[in-house]
Order: C-alpha cells, then sequence, then structure tokens
C-alpha cells in the first residue's frame, strides 16, 4: 500500500446521522402504518421502528463489512465483495418493496395484512397500489443506500488497512512517548551530574575560603601565645629581681651568692609547638585544576547526552 490510510478520527457524526435516518424514517413510516393498526399511530411507531432498525442494519453490514472488498488486491475477493454488496441491495430491495406491499395490504386488510402483502408482492413485486407505498419504499430505499455510504466510510476502503493503520499510529504515538522519556531522563541524568559537579566546585571554594580563615585564626594564635609566654618571663624576672633587691636592703647578712647570678627563666618547652603547616599554596594548585578541568567535564557531559539521543533517535527511528 503506497498511501496514507483514510479513515476519520471520529465516526460520531456518521453514527449520529444514522440514527437521525432511523428516526425520520420511522417517523414517516409511522404515519403511514398507522392507517392499518389497531393500536394507531403507536403501532405504526412499533412496526415502524422494527423494519427502520432492520433496514439501517442491513445497509451498515453491507457497507461496513462487505461493500469494502471491492477493493481488495485479490481479485477472488473483489468479485465477492462485488456479489455480496449486489446481494445485499437486492436485498434490501426486495425488503423495502415488500413493506410497500405490507402497508398496502395493511391499508386494505388489516386482519390478515401479512398473508396478503406475500401473496401481492408473488404476483407482483413492484405492483403497488397506493403512493404512499411507493414513498415508504422510497424513503426506506434512500436510507438504506446512505447506511452503505456512511458505513462504507466509517474506515478505510481498503479492508483492514484503516485497522492496522490505527495500530501503527499508536505504536509510533507509543514509541514517541517512550522516545521522549528516555531522552527526558538522559536530560534529568545530565542536569543532575552537572549540579553535582558545580556543587562539588563550588565546596571546593568554599573549603579553600575557610582553610584561609582557619590558618589565618591559627597563626594568630600561636603569636598571641607567644607574647604570652614572653610577658611571663618579664614578670616572673621582674618579681625575681625585686625579690633579691628587698631581700638585700632588709637582710643583716650578706645575700646569697646567687642573687648575683642571672636570673635563668626558660619557656622553651613551652614555645616548642608545631605550627600548622601552610597547605594553602596546594589547596590553591587543587582549585586551579577544578577551575581548568570543569569546562572540560561539561563538554563531555553534554557530548555524552548528545552521543545518547542520536542513539535513541536512531532506534526508535520509524
Amino acid at each position: 500500500m503506497r498511501r496514507e490510510a483514510d479513515y476519520p478520527d471520529s465516526n460520531l457524526m456518521s453514527i449520529g446521522l444514522l440514527m437521525l435516518m432511523l428516526v425520520v424514517e420511522t417517523i414517516l413510516n409511522a404515519h403511514f402504518f398507522a392507517e392499518g393498526s389497531d393500536l394507531g399511530l403507536l403501532g405504526g411507531a412499533f412496526q415502524a421502528v422494527i423494519i427502520s432498525v432492520i433496514n439501517v442494519s442491513v445497509g451498515c453490514i453491507a457497507g461496513a463489512l462487505i461493500l469494502r472488498w471491492k477493493n481488495h488486491i485479490s481479485s477472488a475477493r473483489r468479485i465477492l465483495g462485488l456479489v455480496g454488496t449486489v446481494f445485499f441491495g437486492c436485498l434490501a430491495l426486495v425488503g423495502n418493496l415488500f413493506v410497500g406491499h405490507y402497508r398496502d395490504a395493511m391499508s386494505m386488510n388489516p386482519d390478515d395484512g401479512a398473508k396478503v402483502a406475500v401473496q401481492n408482492f408473488s404476483q407482483g413485486p413492484f405492483a403497488l397500489q397506493d403512493f404512499n407505498s411507493w414513498v415508504l419504499f422510497a424513503i426506506g430505499f434512500i436510507v438504506f443506500a446512505m447506511a452503505v455510504y456512511k458505513s462504507y466510510n466509517w474506515n478505510d476502503v481498503y479492508p483492514g488497512y484503516g485497522k492496522l493503520a490505527r495500530k501503527a499510529e499508536n505504536a509510533k504515538a507509543e514509541l514517541v512517548a517512550v522516545k521522549n522519556d528516555l531522552a527526558d531522563a538522559i536530560n534529568d541524568k545530565y542536569e543532575e551530574s552537572l549540579e553535582k559537579a558545580e556543587q562539588h566546585f563550588k565546596k571546593i571554594q568554599r573549603d579553600k575560603q575557610q582553610l584561609g580563615l582557619l590558618f589565618t585564626s591559627l597563626k594568630s594564635d600561636f603569636g598571641l601565645y607567644r607574647n604570652y609566654l614572653s610577658n611571663l618571663r618579664n614578670a616572673y624576672e621582674y618579681l625575681i629581681t625585686l625579690y633579691r633587691q628587698t631581700n638585700k636592703n632588709e637582710r643583716e647578712t650578706p645575700a646569697p651568692v646567687y642573687y648575683s647570678q642571672p636570673i635563668a627563666i626558660s619557656f622553651e618547652d613551652q614555645a616548642e609547638l608545631n605550627e600548622p603547616t601552610d597547605r594553602r599554596p596546594q589547596f590553591e594548585e587543587c582549585l586551579n585544576t577544578a577551575s581548568k578541568e570543569f569546562p572540560g567535564i561539561e563538554n563531555k557531559l553534554l557530548a555524552e547526552q548528545a552521543k545518547k539521543i542520536k542513539h535513541i533517535d536512531e532506534v526508535c527511528k520509524v
């Protein structure tokens, strides 16, 4: 098949038109059958509904299931389609003629209308006696023809092609939906990976700032500690010197010899503390390396994203 399938998106309009035709035919037929019915218009309507439903149903069967086979590639099926359509057409013709004879018989002999209609039909199918019966026949056959036409166009005129085309369209739509879902998943993964890389880079920057503040604080603390030890040593020396002088002035005996010796006070053990190693240059180097590598990482992620999406497009190509 070298063409696109031709079928309506919805058959609601066609179904609505068929229902309208059925109602119109029922209303018109009810008036004709009411003349010979004991129940009047109600009885005529009941008979008309049954006849209209049968007439429209036969037309729908002929159009939707039989006539379409005339387009089949197989010669045998084409012939069967044409023969079947002619058969249903003749069936509708005969049925509507019989309905016309039945209406004639009911107007003349309501008590035995069916028997009289069979007799008159067997004697002459086209020998309708009343003009209204001809109108009834014409309405019925026109409705049948319209039912055939509308049901014939419910689907593509080639048997089964419309159904297969809809399946293909549905499968294509599902495939496109899956493709879009996969593409969205890849895009989400790319955004997630890029966000993680950015967060990691920002964390390195924050850690560098925190390291600088911490190192400066530690250096300041070590300076304060050394100043504290120096002030403490000076205070000790001052107190000892003051004590010696006061002691010399107050005592009656000579001062001890060690009073003349230098005061030896040392806090070297307390001052010998391992200062923190300055790792800022190494951290700066790490940050610079990350800054240089980050664009490359982003480009690799973009390339991998494009590669995966292209692969999905190739796999899902229809």
